[in-house]
């Protein structure tokens, strides 16, 4: 009774997801800057041209505005269609941290993709007083 106790632990225990998948990791670039790459992303969702999303495990990540820490002012954001069918799509992002206020500022946001037909249309506000809604299509 004890062995099947314990050997159905282990098997739980083995199937349960790798909970580190997806989260980003963090590395000092030469220059001062940071390179967060988000991996295994799911999903790209574009905003407007130079404005995206991507979902990783289930959760919607903005690459735009401000959002918590993240702030991003000129970002540069770029798509590069380099990642074969047969593995995960990630994201870059280049940053600094703002001494005086400790967010951190998008430089540049870099995703990597299998194809065009990865990134979907998502919403958007244009911040006016008027608050000018919509959904952006993306066509090839």
């Amino acid at each position: 009774m004890i062995i099947l106790i314990i050997g159905f632990v282990a098997l739980q225990a083995y199937m349960r997801p790798d909970p580190t998948i997806g989260l980003p990791k963090t590395e000092l670039l030469p220059n001062g800057k940071y390179k967060t790459t988000y991996e295994n992303v799911q999903r790209v969702f574009m905003h407007l041209p130079g404005q995206y999303s991507i979902m990783v495990n289930d959760e919607i990540i903005p690459l735009f505005g401000q959002h918590g820490t993240w702030w991003s002012y000129q970002t540069k954001s770029k798509i590069i269609k380099d990642v074969p069918e047969n593995e995960p799509m990630y994201a870059t992002i280049i940053w600094e941290q703002n001494t005086f206020s400790g967010n951190r500022v998008m430089d540049k946001v870099i995703i990597h993709i299998h194809s065009p037909d990865d990134l979907n249309g998502a919403g958007w506000d244009d911040g006016t007083k008027f608050h000018r809604q919509g959904t952006t299509k993306v066509l090839e």
